[in-house]
């Protein structure tokens, strides 16, 4: 299969009918066309469908006569929901090209009948026969109890700003290890490259694909969002000092550590074996080592310079990069990813000798995970207070807790960060 709309057509399927992530789907393709085009056509295709989910199932809904999406299998849905898309958004492809394209498909990948339901479908689409309103969770494509969840938590003008973020094609960002504490390769600025340097000497945005693949002055990059690579750059420096990444997989904030301090001794921690595995043969450092066990019943009896601690959290901060968050998050979940929040982080702060520091962070813009976390955290720990949060040249989100990273500002995820430190009491 070459086909970039049948490729985003088996894709969203998969995403409707298994759960699953689209973009690790979307590069297990990357290598299956000879042109660029095609590979980008396909990501378009199925971003922008996962991305606008409920406002194109609203559409299709509206005109399907007979039925609705959910009488119809997982492919069939797919292939509507895919086709609404490309007839709305991608307006520089002619819509009879669409329409032709999408009923062809069908022929092949299900049977005539449906093929004649997908062309009247669409050709009522383009008519615009009937007019379709939306709710604001619906515009947004954010399942209902999430957004009133959000309402009530986030001011909205934030709110707004976050899930307009949200509808964006998201960025891809790459780390250079062979350019930490280097300085930038003037021949990486060739067009044929297709990486453009930001910020930090190691870290790139990436323009297309293709040109990565062609890219010999990087040396196995790092996919690794910009967000996270800025949080990683406030991590305090403690010379000789040890360093433990509580939840640290899939090991990118410690394997940067262990690189650009080579005189710490950094252990990444994870219950995730497969995935420590995976790292330590990325990932070869003299100074990393890597420890398989439970962040809340962690059997370390020693403590730390630096305990860095990343959460499982909601994820909120990477509506952008993981639309799927938007349909499958819930209050329920929020709810228990609390409760593991508070018990990773008493006992991270065990593990945090005098005048050490905990750095806690997240992915999310949910305050209760956040900087309400953190606040009810030290009203019963005296002996940790915040450190101010600065870097030249990064304007941040503040607050009395912490920081956020403001995607909208700087093109990536949004991020909360903070750091703790421990005092005498």
């Amino acid at each position: 299969m070459n086909n970039p709309r049948e490729i985003a057509i088996e894709i969203v399927k998969r995403f409707i009918e298994d759960d699953a992530w689209v973009t690790p789907l979307i590069r297990s393709y990357y290598k299956t066309f000879r042109d660029h085009r095609d590979s980008e056509l396909m990501t378009e295709l199925v971003y922008g469908t996962v991305k606008n989910y409920i406002k194109l199932s609203k559409v299709a809904n509206t005109y399907l006569a007979r039925s609705n999406l959910n009488s119809l299998n997982a492919l069939q849905q797919a292939l509507i929901l895919v086709s609404i898309y490309e007839l709305l958004y991608l307006t520089k492809i002619p819509e009879y090209a669409t329409i032709h394209s999408y009923v062809e498909i069908s022929k092949k990948i299900t049977n005539t009948r449906f093929s004649k339901l997908i062309n009247a479908l669409l050709r009522n689409i383009q008519r615009r026969t009937k007019k379709v309103e939306f709710e604001p969770y619906e515009e947004f494509s954010i399942n209902k109890e999430l957004y009133i969840y959000l309402s009530r938590k986030l001011p909205t003008e934030f709110l707004n700003k976050l899930l307009n973020h949200s509808l964006e094609p998201h960025k891809v960002y790459v780390r250079c290890d062979n350019l930490i504490n280097g300085e930038v390769n003037d021949s990486i600025f060739a067009p044929s490259c297709g990486l453009e340097n930001v910020l930090f000497p190691e870290t790139f945005l990436l323009k297309t694909v293709a040109a990565l693949l062609r890219c010999k002055e990087c040396a196995n990059p790092v996919f690794q969002d910009l967000s996270t690579q800025i949080a990683q750059h406030l991590i305090p420096y403690v010379p000789r000092g040890t360093y433990l990444d509580l939840t640290s997989a899939p090991c990118l904030k410690s394997s940067y550590l262990s690189k650009r301090y080579p005189d710490i001794l950094i252990i990444s921690n994870d219950l995730n074996l497969k995935k420590l595995r995976r790292a330590k043969e990325n990932f070869v450092m003299q100074n990393h080592l890597f420890v398989c066990s439970d962040a809340v019943r962690t059997a370390f009896k020693k403590t730390f310079d630096v305990v860095i601690l990343d959460p499982p959290c909601s994820g909120l901060g990477t509506l952008r990069r993981k639309p799927e968050i938007k349909i499958r998050m819930n209050v329920e979940k929020i709810e228990s990813l609390k409760e593991l929040q508070r018990n990773m982080l008493n006992t991270a702060s065990r593990l945090v000798r005098q005048n050490g520091y905990l750095c806690y962070m997240t992915c999310t813009v949910n305050p209760e995970e956040n900087e309400e976390l953190i606040q009810n955290f030290l009203k019963h720990r005296k002996d940790f207070i915040i450190e101010t949060t600065k870097m030249n040249g990064i304007e941040f989100l503040e607050n009395a807790y912490g920081i956020y990273i403001d995607g909208s500002k700087y093109d990536c995820d949004f991020f909360f960060f903070t750091t703790l430190r421990r005092v005498e009491q």
